[in-house]
């Protein structure tokens, strides 16, 4: 997997994160809607004793309503409540902290989705990867040569290969050819020269794997193979005809000794059907070409 798909979930964490504090910030620090003073005092109207006493005459109230303050109305029957002005809550303020709850509700949201994701971020991060176009596996190319192998038990002895491998990487697309000559052998194991071991040749098989039933992947040193090949056979050099068996291959492979820019000694270990084999090093038989 991609380092930077890999980091994706922690950035958006650390941005859902930020925003987060800034929002809380812009909350706390949202002036308060000023409440209006309470009235200090009610002042009685004087328009009952307007008649009896008129401003400036013998015993005419003297008071004046204060800056502010209410004016009782009152009449003949008795007092009127006093005269209220709405306080006009400011709504522009309520909306602006609506919003704000709704935008850290989303980023808490947020950073949470990435929290979780965070750990199966990594785990793909760590996770042996298909080789791309352009990384350390793309253009790949190998001629590999195995040592002597069980390919099936059986009761009087065994059925014995020496492998030999071609294996073609392009971008994503993978290929691999397998030759295998066999021997009968009244054996237990397979012997290292089935000539010298008196084992009867038999037919050789071929296989062809390529992606995707081959998967491939990498630790970016170490390559991995593997899938199912089904074989056939060219008798006396005809058209393929198929064998009826099919064989569980895992084949992995690193560069051994450099021979020069880009070229190796392919240091290959392969498994197929009940037994196991590795190359011997040899750089005319076992040779590993990286594209860059």
């Amino acid at each position: 997997m991609d380092s930077s798909a890999a980091t994706a979930p922690l950035v958006v964490l650390g941005v859902a994160g930020l925003g987060l504090f800034l929002v809380t910030l812009a909350a706390v620090l949202l002036p308060r809607r000023r409440r209006p003073p309470a009235p200090s005092g009610t002042v009685e109207d004087d328009l009952p004793a307007f008649h009896a006493h008129p401003p400036g005459s013998p015993g005419a109230p003297a008071r004046a309503a204060p800056a502010g303050g209410q004016v009782r109305l009152t009449t003949a029957a008795g007092a009127l409540a006093p005269a209220e002005q709405p306080p006009g809550p400011d709504e522009g303020l309520r909306v602006a902290r609506f919003v704000l709850a709704l935008a850290a509700l989303a980023l808490a949201l947020v950073a949470a989705a990435a929290a979780v994701a965070l750990p199966s971020a990594r785990a793909d991060r760590a996770r042996p990867t298909a080789p791309q176009s352009g990384a350390s596996w793309g253009d790949t190319d190998a001629r590999l040569s195995f040592g002597s192998a069980v390919l099936e038990q059986h009761a009087v002895g065994v059925t014995m290969t020496r492998p030999e491998a071609d294996l073609s990487i392009s971008g994503r697309r993978a290929l691999l050819h397998l030759r295998l000559p066999t021997w009968n052998c009244l054996a237990p194991e397979a012997p290292d020269d089935p000539v010298e071991a008196g084992c009867v040749p038999s037919v050789t098989e071929y296989g062809d794997l390529p992606s995707p039933a081959l998967s491939t992947s990498s630790d970016g040193r170490t390559l991995l193979l593997q899938g199912r090949v089904a074989t056939y056979t060219r008798p006396n050099g005809s058209g393929p005809v198929d064998t009826g068996r099919v064989y569980d291959v895992t084949l992995t492979l690193t560069p051994g000794r450099r021979l020069g820019p880009g070229r190796y000694v392919a240091d290959g270990v392969l498994t197929l059907g009940s037994g196991a084999t590795r190359t011997d090093g040899d750089p005319a038989m076992d040779m590993l070409t990286r594209g860059r």
